[in-house]
């Protein structure tokens, strides 16, 4: 099983599981949110690998600059790295994004829970 199919599998059943209680739980809230930034994290990390590879070379060294451009780096990293290479490093920059992403969206949402229950009284 292909670590999509995992993935799409674990996004449905939270999404069913959200839809069926009125509010998102913390819990509710962590994993979609890790399971979103996991998604846009896998979509941008080549961009954000090309942008710090191209910023890597400053004004001082532009005549020692590995690329030329955008598409003279995606090409170079394809050519010399494979397209592996485009997603070097990712799993470092993964787990920081997607637990930044849950554990801020869970804390948003049991702080949104509790100050509900202190001003209003409501319990939801």
């Amino acid at each position: 099983m292909s670590i999509v199919a995992v993935l799409g599998a674990g996004v449905l059943v939270v999404v069913l599981l959200a839809l069926c209680s009125a509010a998102l739980s913390p819990m509710d809230a962590f994993l979609l949110s890790a399971l979103a930034k996991l998604g846009a994290t896998l979509v941008t990390y080549p961009m954000l690998l090309i942008k710090s590879r191209l910023q890597a070379s400053s004004a001082a060294t532009a005549s020692e600059a590995r690329y030329r451009g955008v598409l003279h780096a995606v090409l170079s990293i394809v050519r010399l790295e494979g397209w592996a290479g485009l997603f070097k490093g990712m799993q470092v920059k993964m787990v920081q994004t997607v637990l930044a992403a849950a554990l801020l969206m869970s804390i948003k949402e049991q702080v949104y829970r509790t100050t509900r229950v202190l001003l209003l009284g409501v319990r939801k």
